[in-house]
């Protein structure tokens, strides 16, 4: 009905640029290079095609969501935009 796609990502395995807990293993790197890449492009083809498909998306990251639970202006904030999101029906956003 309301065609949005709601994620809440993990920031290690989703590669969330410039985030802390999107660090590098220093073991086996090749392995995990290889397959944080195939995360990135399977959400990227996940994202393109919930597009296509007329829905909107919004991405709650798990740095936000800690956040969030230590600092209630955080959260306050944080919830204002999501509200934001809805009400001026963007088609994507990121938080």
């Amino acid at each position: 009905k309301y065609r949005v796609a709601v994620f809440v990502n993990g920031c290690y395995w989703h590669r969330h640029q410039g985030c802390r807990l999107a660090y590098e293993p220093k073991s086996n790197v090749e392995f995990w290079q290889k397959k944080f890449d195939a995360n990135v492009v399977r959400d990227k083809k996940v994202r393109d095609e919930l597009a296509a498909g007329g829905y909107r998306q919004l991405i709650v990251w798990e740095c936000t969501v800690r956040a969030m639970m230590k600092n209630d202006d955080v959260r306050d904030q944080a919830l204002k935009e999501i509200e934001a999101f809805f009400d001026e029906e963007k088609q994507y956003m990121e938080i």
